[in-house]
């Protein structure tokens, strides 16, 4: 595995690939991005997760939604 044990990003792709949901994860300085594709039931499902903590550690403080285009290159949930 790419990931550490109880890493923040690879928590977040197992909760992606749970949900059936590709895209990608990046922190960026003191936030997280994150560009998620799926179907409507599944993104609903995954926010809930990520924003209800995705760990015992995480701390979603506020978070924002906006639709994006549909990027039909995105195969699986992966950190950049």
């Amino acid at each position: 595995s790419a990931c550490l044990v109880g890493s923040e990003m690879c928590i977040r792709a197992e909760i992606a690939q749970k949900h059936n949901i590709v895209g990608t994860v990046e922190n960026i300085d003191n936030y997280v991005d994150i560009y998620a594709q799926g179907d409507e039931p599944s993104l609903t499902e995954f926010i809930n997760a990520v924003t209800e903590g995705a760990s015992p550690a995480s701390h979603v403080e506020d978070y924002t939604i906006e639709a994006l285009d549909y990027d039909q290159s995105l195969k699986k949930f992966r950190t950049i």
